[in-house]
């Protein structure tokens, strides 16, 4: 119990940390993704690297804490389904191995450390479903289902590929695997039609 403790301890004081890191970027203006990260990077003198997979979640949290208002768009769905696939490609190679600390431990049988991904992964998909419901006009159940899947899909494909690229050249780049994932989930995604409005 004391172990967990002390591990969600850490995990909100990195997050706290890079919250920090983001607001004190933003001070001098809007800016999007990319040029936060380079803002960190640069201001650090290269030795901090932010990748998507901590800093979008951080922006988010920062966006529901009401302390910055964010403007999320990308102007293609297919743009957007690729992004969210690299993203999630980039958190699971990770050097910080956060990805199979979570997930190929047994930290996922300790109940607040469970609660926490399945927070995460509710989290994701109610992004997605959002995007998905404003888009096409599906109801928010069906748009919530479609929301799901498209996350279960990335972690069973990440974890497969991760799986896999264990050796010393992988089979599959992270680049590519990203690619390929990207192009099931928008082939099947594109088949529900926009609205009026996108």
């Amino acid at each position: 119990m004391a172990k967990t403790a002390a591990y969600r301890n850490r995990i909100e004081v990195l997050q706290g940390t890079l919250d920090l890191l983001v607001l004190q970027t933003l001070q001098w203006g809007p800016r999007h993704g990319y040029g936060i990260t380079r803002a960190i990077q640069a201001g650090s003198g290269e030795r901090l690297k932010v990748d998507t997979g901590s800093l979008y979640p951080a922006l988010h949290r920062l966006e529901r804490q009401r302390f910055i208002q964010a403007e999320w768009k990308t102007s293609e769905n297919k743009q957007r389904v690729a992004a969210t696939m690299d993203a999630f490609f980039e958190y699971v190679a990770g050097d910080t191995g956060a990805f199979r600390l979570v997930f190929e431990s047994d930290l996922t049988n300790e109940p607040a450390v469970r609660e926490r991904v399945d927070r995460v992964t509710t989290d994701c998909a109610a992004m997605i479903a959002l995007v998905i419901h404003e888009d096409t006009g599906l109801p928010d159940a069906e748009a919530r289902l479609l929301a799901v899947s498209l996350v279960g899909m990335a972690q069973v494909s990440a974890r497969f590929w991760l799986s896999e690229a264990s050796g010393i050249k992988p089979l599959v780049t992270q680049g590519d695997a990203a690619a390929l994932v990207a192009g099931l989930a928008w082939r099947g995604i594109r088949g529900y039609p926009l609205t009026d409005e996108h």
